[in-house]
């Protein structure tokens, strides 16, 4: 009788662990908020479709890659993937858009929602101004100010309509106020992009590495307009306080270009390591590898990487976890294979580990914030208050290029371009393309 008891309390064990094991995914969200690692959403591979599953890593002790405690959270009515995701303080973090049904005739959502990780509650702010077209594949960096910085990404083609539009524009989420502010650059915008990265430098600068452009591809200038990714080489540099775009050259071992890659900043802002992403938009062009970016040279290394690697993979995760450990988790593979594998690289001895080693005087003090805290102020995005962009205006261009009809307002800095019309334009405002209906894997 107790044997069989024994049994029945091992078997229970069993099966709440393996519930609290997050299935294979890609496009989730991630960060860490009070000492653990927080993972929300991205597409299942069973289903094919969006999560709801907020699971949560902690980090105060030892673990290894082969038994990560996770912990099932929540499971909020929210289901999403593709989204941006941004910490707020040492409590909150926030996440906005995304595709919340890959099926769905309604399969993009412009909802921001905040998550409380004392309270276990999500809410959604009340943002004023809120009338910005939503947004999947954007990037979102948090400022120095409590400002949030979403960039780029492509709208949602839905069942019926396969136009789709690719945004070069910022939009900033206010905290200070709960405001969604539209600022004008005072630079040219750079072309529209997707899959990239941005992260937040030397306190008030946004890197933008990498992605996809929707572009001729430069080996063979005359075929038609697809995505391409973008030269590693061709780096973007955004100031928020002068509201001005750089490009800048990179030099050295050059990464192959690439969309759906990774980018975490080192510690003293030093460099910039990129793990993985996919050199084209198919489904077999998955990479693996680690490069570094020397900030001060923007010269790129390419380190020795002892240990074995993950699998080549792009749509996943990576953050740092201490002042020496690199998690890599998630993330889709070649031919729609997803992961649920944490993978651990040591930035110091270049090295994957398997052991999960705590840092707490890292994660007391570097876990939320950017290098000097955030301010929290009535300080305003450039001229986002007094000089903004009207989100409802759009121009529509005919075959011969020109201008044939404005709605909703008089600037035409945020444009819509039909595909397919001028080539050389792309680099204004918003580009409208056709493509194929939407599939359950998500290209776009």
């Amino acid at each position: 009788m107790r044997t069989g008891c024994y049994l029945c309390i091992l078997l229970s064990l069993q099966i709440l662990a393996q519930q609290n094991i997050p299935t294979p995914r890609w496009a989730p969200g991630c960060v860490l908020l009070s000492a653990s690692l927080l993972c929300f959403g991205g597409v299942e591979q069973e289903t094919g479709e969006p999560s709801n599953d907020l699971y949560s890593l902690q980090l105060t002790s030892t673990w290894n890659t082969t038994e990560p405690p996770w912990q099932l959270t929540s499971q909020p009515d929210l289901h999403a993937a593709y989204f941006a995701i941004a910490v707020l303080n040492g409590h909150n973090f926030l996440i906005n858009g995304g595709r919340q049904n890959l099926t769905s005739t309604q399969s993009m959502d412009n909802h921001t929602w905040l998550y409380n990780v004392h309270e276990k509650q999500w809410s959604p702010p009340l943002l004023l101004n809120a009338t910005a077209v939503p947004r999947q594949k954007h990037t979102a960096t948090l400022g120095m100010h409590g400002q949030i910085w979403l960039w780029g990404g492509s709208s949602v083609p839905t069942i019926g309509d396969n136009h789709t539009e690719f945004y070069n524009t910022w939009q900033v989420i206010d905290t200070n106020i709960w405001t969604l502010l539209y600022p004008v650059p005072h630079s040219v915008d750079p072309p529209a992009r997707v899959d990239h990265t941005a992260t937040l430098i030397f306190d008030t600068h946004i890197l933008i590495i990498g992605g996809m452009v929707y572009s001729h591809d430069v080996t063979n200038p005359n075929s038609g307009l697809t995505l391409n990714p973008i030269s590693m080489s061709t780096l973007l540099l955004f100031d928020t306080v002068a509201t001005t775009w750089r490009t800048i050259t990179a030099g050295g071992n050059i990464p192959a270009p690439r969309g759906g890659h990774s980018a975490v900043l080192r510690p003293g802002n030093e460099s910039v390591i990129v793990f993985g992403g996919a050199t084209s938009d198919n489904n077999n062009t998955t990479l693996n590898d680690v490069f570094q970016l020397e900030l001060r040279s923007m010269q790129w290394i390419a380190p020795t990487i002892a240990g074995i690697p993950p699998e080549p993979r792009k749509y996943h995760q990576a953050l740092l976890v201490s002042a020496d450990q690199m998690l890599v988790l998630f993330g889709r593979g070649n031919d729609q294979t997803a992961y649920n594998d944490v993978n651990i690289l040591s930035i110091s001895t270049w090295a994957w580990e398997s052991q999960y080693f705590p840092d707490l005087d890292w994660l007391a003090g570097n876990h939320t914030l950017p290098s000097h805290g955030v301010t929290r102020s009535n300080s305003t995005v450039g001229e986002a208050h007094g000089n903004s962009r009207n989100p409802d205006s759009s121009t529509t261009f005919d075959n011969s290029g020109d201008a044939v009809g404005q709605e909703g307002g008089s600037s035409v800095s945020s444009s819509k371009i039909t595909a397919g019309v001028i080539a050389g334009v792309i680099s204004a405002g918003v580009v409208t393309v056709s493509l194929p209906d939407p599939k359950v894997e998500g290209a776009v």
